[in-house]
């Protein structure tokens, strides 16, 4: 039991940002969003995250993908972080 614990909380996380609306990502990706809405750009999210530059751009790319948007503000607002940005 104790080896489904943490999968059994992360598909229990998962329903309730379904419910509550919230577009479905990974971990890393917001963790990395939360960085760029606070205002970090590519390089600082990177060093925050001991991540490569490329990385960070590549997660944002895929975050753009699944959120359907095209910039780093229009992930901030479809994502509800909108309030942290500014």
């Amino acid at each position: 039991m104790e080896l489904l614990r943490p999968h059994i909380i992360e598909r229990h996380a998962r329903q309730l940002r379904h419910q509550r609306g919230e577009p479905e990502l990974t971990r890393r990706q917001w963790e990395i969003l939360r960085l760029v809405a606070s205002g970090s750009t590519n390089r600082q999210a990177a060093r925050a995250l001991q991540l490569s530059e490329r990385t960070v751009t590549k997660h944002l790319e895929n975050i753009y993908l699944r959120l359907n948007v095209q910039s780093r503000t229009e992930a901030i607002r479809a994502a509800g972080m909108h309030t942290l940005a500014g």
